[in-house]
Parts: C-alpha cells; sequence; structure tokens
C-alpha cells in the first residue's frame, strides 16, 4: 500500500475490516466495460474489483476467476444480473 494513502480514519471501518479493504472504493461492475485486468488491478490496489458475469457462460465465470484469482489473495466481486424480461440471457439462465 502506497504510504500517503491510509483509511484508518474512516468514519465507519465495518465493511472495509469485513471485506479486508484497504481502500473504500468498490468498482462499478459493467457488462461489456469492464475486464479481469480491471477487477485485478482494483483488487490489487486495495478496493474491491468487480467483474460483471451476466455475459459471461458458466465456463467463462470461471475462468475469470480463475484468471481474477491467479498470484493474488485480495477479495474480489462477481456479479450477476439476471434479467426478467424473457430474453435470450433469461432463457440461457435458466437452462445452466
Amino acid at each position: 500500500m502506497v504510504d500517503n494513502i491510509t483509511m484508518g480514519n474512516w468514519p465507519n471501518r465495518h465493511l472495509l475490516d469485513l471485506l479486508k479493504l484497504e481502500i473504500p472504493i468498490i468498482q462499478a461492475p459493467m457488462a461489456g466495460s469492464d475486464s479481469v485486468a480491471l477487477a485485478r488491478s482494483v483488487s490489487s490496489a486495495g478496493a474491491l474489483g468487480s467483474l460483471a458475469c451476466a455475459l459471461l457462460t458458466p465456463d467463462g465465470v470461471r475462468e475469470a476467476a480463475r484468471a481474477i484469482r491467479e498470484g493474488m489473495s485480495r477479495p474480489f466481486n462477481l456479479i450477476f444480473f439476471l434479467p426478467h424480461n424473457g430474453t435470450a440471457g433469461h432463457r440461457r439462465q435458466r437452462d445452466v
């Protein structure tokens, strides 16, 4: 952690301590605009990196999680947005 970045005085550290974060930032997961590299970089910096998984297959989710985890012990976030409007994505999720 960079010496000039300290969140020890953050008013409520409950979530930071629970998730073992050093920086009170949660990367917004946005399908199609995020990546494994971005989530990994954010987590490596001490914040919570996130990856949107709604557009990934189950194997794609497993591979992405492996790639994020590889050589890193920091927490990260996988988000699953499931539409409920009868779209192809919704039908695919039901079939998995």
